[in-house]
């Protein structure tokens, strides 16, 4: 009797540390979503609602942010002679671009230079519309993208100097590749950018492959020939295939086109 006495107590108790482990449970879940979105919303916003500060992220983020409007128009051409070219952000990360602020801080670079029209390529690669202003040289121009005045760098493609602060780096092949690209990009011309990994080199000018057409197909070398501004200036003659870490996506089409060419003549 006593045994079927402690079994009963025995099993009484398994029975309600069962359901109070059910109660927590449901609890848990219930509660789970909730706190997860304010702690989430948190770290995006930089500020949790419980205590009013923000997170070391969100307040320093914008501190390497003030350098944007120091681009390189005042640097002219000389990305490349420094060893910056296109791929001078490769060391530097995405250095620069404050026009943002807090949005660059999540999201590494400038959304606000980026806010203009974005459109569709026929294989379904975003492009961003702009707006030619001025050619600087061979392989950058000023251009409006997004209300903003930017200066924009041709990924894959070197040209020969132009406009370089020392007088002797400067050349006649320079000067007949920036009147090249000035008869391709044509003030108030639209053109249309598509951004590769990094987007900024260390002079804070854009990185981007150039089209001149919106419906272009980037998938087709034969689209990649006739309407990408860097391999109009390969074929011509007037720029080198060149590739900086890590923006890639066209570089066997560049050395291919290159190669075509010099066998051309």
């Amino acid at each position: 009797m006593r045994n079927g006495t402690k079994r009963n107590q025995l099993n009484k108790k398994s029975g309600n540390k069962l359901r109070a482990f059910c109660v927590l449970l449901v609890l848990a879940v219930v509660l789970w979503e909730p706190v997860s979105g304010l702690v989430r919303d948190g770290w995006l916003s930089g500020t949790f609602p419980w205590t009013g500060e923000g997170t070391d992220d969100a307040a320093g983020g914008g501190a390497g942010d003030a350098g944007s409007d120091g681009r390189a128009d005042d640097a002219g051409a000389g990305g490349e002679a420094d060893g910056g070219g296109s791929g001078g952000g490769a060391d530097a990360g995405e250095a620069g671009g404050g026009d943002s602020g807090e949005s660059e801080a999540l999201c590494g670079w400038r959304l606000a230079e980026l806010a203009g029209e974005t459109v569709l390529s026929v294989d379904g690669v975003v492009l961003y519309e702009a707006k030619v202003i001025r050619v600087k040289d061979g392989d950058t121009f000023v251009a409006e993208l997004g209300g903003t005045e930017t200066t924009v760098r041709l990924i894959g493609i070197d040209c020969p100097e132009s406009v370089h602060p020392d007088e002797e780096l400067n050349s006649p092949e320079g000067e007949a590749a920036a009147a090249c690209a000035e008869g391709i990009l044509q003030a108030g011309r639209p053109v249309f950018l598509e951004y590769d990994e990094e987007r900024l080199d260390v002079y804070g000018r854009d990185l981007a492959y150039v089209w001149l057409d919106r419906a272009v197909d980037t998938g087709s070398y034969e689209d990649f020939c006739g309407s990408n501004v860097g391999a109009l200036l390969v074929r011509a003659g007037h720029a080198a295939a060149v590739y900086y870490k890590p923006n890639g996506k066209y570089r066997e089409w560049y050395e291919r086109l290159e190669a075509e060419a010099g066998m051309a003549g």
